[in-house]
């Protein structure tokens, strides 16, 4: 009998490296034979380049989702009406090697 291929999904990480690191270990409980990230490394809680590190690191494979493509490319983000006139400056574009980090955000899919 052919043992079944694991595979381990996760998504929308947003930036919170405390809770990538919980399921990261999670995950690795399970011994997966892939994990894979389905984009939104970035935006919201202010870990987005230990994040970024972290999936490059351990070599995940990561699709760019909306959060990831606006840093990346640098598209203007609209706050939502719900968030009311706060405004949010992303430190992950000034910070130390910001620019290796964006062109890893540019690559993915």
């Amino acid at each position: 009998m052919q043992q079944a291929y694991r595979i381990a999904v996760f998504s929308d990480v947003h930036g919170n490296l405390p809770a990538l690191e919980a399921v990261l270990k999670a995950i690795d409980s399970s011994h997966p034979d892939v994990i894979l990230c389905l984009g939104d490394l970035v935006d919201f809680a202010p870990w987005p380049n230990e994040v970024i590190e972290v999936i490059r690191s351990r070599n995940i494979g990561t699709l760019m989702g909306n959060h990831d493509e606006r840093i990346a490319h640098g598209i203007e983000v609209m706050p939502l009406a719900k968030m009311g006139s706060k405004s949010r400056v992303p430190g992950y574009r000034r910070s130390s090697g910001a620019e290796a980090r964006l062109r890893r955000l540019t690559n993915l899919f």
